[in-house]
């Protein structure tokens, strides 16, 4: 068993070395695709910011969130878990009032996990397509600049403080070539989620013990895109690349803010049984949990205890 960890992790670490290369190939590839039309049904869950640039509620919706998880001095604490659980916390008491009008009727768990998801992206104002995560747990918390890659390993981190059972995913499929995002098994609500860090996308649903992907892999292509767009929140998007990267351009649009969500419905609806292939012949690592990412992530992999069982009845 310890064996195949450490080659599961290992595999995996080589992964995303070669998918966060290619993050900005990923991008341009979003913003080469045609506009969809069936995001009118998805009943204002996708908000309107105008057809280009970023809307003034949305900019200052995204300013709230744009400064780091944690500051160095906490992370060297003793009791660095509390602390950092307790401060986004009260984070997240300060900032709900922005939240609420944009997830109405949802609980205040699944607002706290869409709050975490948006609190570790930083607003993302630069875009870095730096191959690999480094294993420095002060450079994985308190910068606001990354890539899907480094941003999904940040929300790990922090949903480890939240009770929440956690898998990076590292995915590929047509719709969305080489992406890494957060795929999660809540069992306070008994709830499983898609959280992407990058594209601020949300999607829940309920589970019968299993994360997103495990709980759409037996339905039909129809009934997997109605649970999806069922379930899905976009938020606001907007970062810069950064100096001399090879695309040219400072902020997502409004139409290019849908080909994102278009890419996460058409990857999750048609997607899901290629990269199932994929992870079942060996093709790709499989998603894992930071316990199975020791031998990669020694120091990310062990920095938060484990809070399955002690924090499952909180919020």
């Amino acid at each position: 068993m310890a064996a195949e960890r450490r080659t599961r992790s290992r595999e995996f670490a080589g992964e995303i070395v070669c998918v966060a290369s290619s993050a900005l190939l990923c991008v341009a590839a979003l913003f080469a695709s045609p506009s969809s039309s069936h995001f009118i049904g998805l009943q204002g869950r996708v908000e309107d910011s105008g057809s280009s640039g970023l809307g003034y509620s949305d900019a200052v919706f995204l300013a709230g969130f744009r400064r780091p998880v944690a500051d160095p001095a906490m992370l060297q604490r003793p009791d660095r878990s509390d602390a950092l659980r307790r401060r986004l916390l009260a984070d997240f008491e300060a900032d709900r009032a922005a939240l609420e009008p944009r997830m109405p009727g949802v609980s205040e768990r699944e607002l706290l996990l869409a709050y975490l998801t948006l609190r570790v992206n930083g607003s993302m104002p630069v875009f870095d397509p730096t191959s690999g995560v480094s294993d420095d747990l002060a450079r994985a918390l308190t910068s606001t600049s990354g890539n899907c890659a480094t941003l999904a390993m940040r929300l790990m981190l922090v949903l480890e403080l939240f009770g929440v059972d956690a898998k990076l995913v590292h995915w590929w499929s047509p719709a969305m070539e080489g992406h890494v995002f957060v795929d999660v098994f809540d069992p306070q609500e008994r709830r499983a989620y898609f959280l992407d860090p990058t594209s601020n996308i949300v999607i829940g649903l309920a589970s019968d013990g299993r994360g997103l992907l495990e709980s759409l892999e037996s339905s039909s292509p129809n009934a997997r895109r109605a649970l999806v767009e069922g379930g899905l929140t976009a938020f606001p998007q907007c970062f810069s690349l950064i100096e001399n990267a090879p695309l040219d351009f400072d902020e997502w649009s409004q139409a290019n803010r849908l080909r994102a969500v278009d890419c996460a419905i058409s990857a999750l609806t048609f997607g899901l049984p290629i990269a199932t292939r994929k992870w079942t012949s060996g093709e790709q690592a499989p998603p894992a949990r930071l316990c199975e990412l020791t031998d990669a992530y020694p120091t990310l992999s062990g920095a938060f205890a484990s809070s399955l069982e002690t924090l499952s009845g909180e919020p």
